[in-house]
């Protein structure tokens, strides 16, 4: 598990049931028919008149073009509107499977890291919540969690991380110590 500092925001979305949510400080049930804005509004919302800690996006990848199945999708054409949450937000997880996959999936890391201002951390392979990610835990509801609150599970595979600048290196948020957060 990782541990995510707070505040942070989920951003969860519908497709996956409620087993497979985070839970954060903040987090919203983001269904398909929502548009980048109002994602972005969320964001806003979240961070107050604060930074946030950290913003996960908890949805699948896509393909064609690429990006992340979150509301009507974050790709290469609407990734500037992040701009709006600039230096909101320290780290944005793309909990999804192969967003940095291809050139175009590892440019939309690049730009969105960018436009936030923020770090941001992808996998160019396949993601899965196998029995070692499972754990008995409560969220803040008292609902049965999959993942314990504030954490996130493993990330399978190679993992990048983007810097403010756009810059990319290779990345291990498993491994506990510095440079994970």
């Amino acid at each position: 598990m990782i541990p995510i500092p707070q505040p942070a925001l989920a951003l969860n979305s519908s497709d996956f049931s409620t087993a497979s949510h985070y839970t954060m400080e903040h987090e919203v049930v983001v269904r398909r028919i929502i548009r980048p804005e109002s994602i972005i509004d969320m964001v806003s919302g979240a961070a107050g008149s604060g930074r946030l800690r950290a913003v996960i996006i908890n949805a699948h990848g896509m393909a064609g073009p690429d990006g992340v199945a979150l509301g009507t999708g974050l790709h290469l054409g609407n990734v500037h509107l992040w701009g709006a949450v600039h230096g909101l937000i320290d780290r944005i997880w793309l909990c999804a499977c192969q967003v940095a996959d291809t050139p175009d999936g590892q440019s939309l890391c690049q730009s969105l890291a960018v436009a936030t201002g923020a770090e941001v951390v992808a996998s160019s392979d396949p993601q899965s919540v196998g029995g070692a990610d499972r754990e008995f835990a409560f969220d803040w509801n008292w609902r049965l969690a999959r993942v314990p609150p504030m954490q996130i599970d493993d990330f399978e595979g190679h993992v990048m991380l983007w810097n403010a600048e756009g810059e990319v290196r290779d990345y291990d948020p498993n491994v506990p110590g510095p440079g994970a957060q």
